[in-house]
This record gives structure tokens, C-alpha cells and sequence, in this order.
């Protein structure tokens, strides 16, 4: 499950509620739902989280799974430490590169320990998940127009493709953020 994205209180804020409307526990149902629609449409959990992560080694560069990198607090080449003037870390793109030489050859021979993500939130990622939020609460119902993804029968569970559901304003807000992966490859 993402990290929630927005709160409560701006959601109820955004659509003119107050506590006693008895809506909160669907609102907390739908932030945390949206929350994780943004990781999966953005490809990433957006809020600072602490990752591990091993890597092929044979190339003087490694590229991190997830960004911005906020800081790496361990970084080996074959077991062995390296210090942080033994490489450079460039934060926006998630890549680390050594300074001297190529990472041992192999597989899984280069192990990072980083935090990434943004810490705050940027202003555009909340107002984009309090307004699906919004959406969602506008548009909700049995399915209310949502293709099922997955359903299992054993003790029953169902899903839905929410990027179908993301407004256009909130996918032009997220676009930004989307598969950071994929564009610092290319």
C-alpha cells in the first residue's frame, strides 16, 4: 500500500464537508485507494521512503529504481563499502556513478541502501489525489463505470482499473512524476 497522499481534513476541506456529513470513513477508504492509484500511474510511491536494492555490476553506473534520491546511506561493490568520494550520486535522475573504474562484473554484485521520494509532497501531487479523491466521491457506485481487473472467489476480493478513472487534470498534474524510470533510461 502507497503512502496517503493528502489528508482528511483537505479533502473535506476541497468538497465543502464537515466531520458530523458521516463521510469520513469512505473519504479515508477513497484516499488511500487514489493514494495507491498515483504510485501505480506514476509508477513509484511519491512520498521519502527507505529502499534497498541490488544491482548487476560490470558498468561504471547504476540506475536506481526509484527518485529523486534523497540519500544513499550504503553503497558496496562486491561486499566492499564504498565511501561516498568514490562516486557521484545525481539525485533527479536516480543514478549513481563510479568515480574510478566499473562496479565488479556479475550479477547482484552492487548493493545500494537510499532514501527517495519528495519530503513534503509537491503542492501539485496533493491537490491531484485530493481531487480524484473528489471525483471518486462525486462519481461513486456500484462500480460507477470502473472495469474490473481482478476479482477471486475465495474470500472474495475485487479490483478496478482506476487509471481509467483518473481525470485529465489530474493525470496532466502527475504526468510530470510518471515513470521516472523509463524516462532516465532513454
Amino acid at each position: 500500500m502507497a503512502s496517503t497522499l493528502t489528508t482528511l481534513s483537505a479533502v473535506r476541506g476541497y468538497l465543502g464537508l464537515s466531520e458530523s456529513d458521516g463521510h469520513d470513513a469512505l473519504l479515508e477508504a477513497l484516499i488511500a485507494r487514489v493514494s495507491d492509484g498515483i504510485a501505480r500511474y506514476v509508477g513509484q510511491d511519491l512520498a521519502l521512503q527507505s529502499y534497498e536494492e541490488s544491482h548487476d555490476g560490470g558498468a561504471d553506473t547504476v540506475i536506481l529504481l526509484r527518485r529523486p534520491v534523497a540519500s544513499v546511506w550504503t553503497l558496496s561493490d562486491d561486499g566492499a563499502p564504498l565511501e561516498a568520494d568514490e562516486y557521484a550520486l545525481y539525485p533527479e535522475a536516480g543514478v549513481i556513478r563510479r568515480k574510478s573504474g566499473a562496479f565488479a562484473a556479475g550479477e547482484r554484485t552492487v548493493a545500494v541502501g537510499y532514501r527517495a521520494g519528495y519530503s513534503p509532497l509537491p503542492g501539485d501531487v496533493e491537490q491531484a489525489a485530493v481531487e480524484w479523491v473528489a471525483h471518486k466521491f462525486a462519481s461513486r457506485g456500484p462500480a460507477a463505470g470502473r472495469g474490473v481487473t481482478e476479482e477471486r472467489v475465495g474470500d472474495y476480493s475485487v479490483s478496478y482499473d482506476d487509471a481509467r478513472d483518473v481525470p485529465e487534470r489530474v493525470r496532466a498534474a502527475l504526468d510530470r512524476y510518471r515513470d521516472a524510470v523509463a524516462r532516465a533510461v532513454r
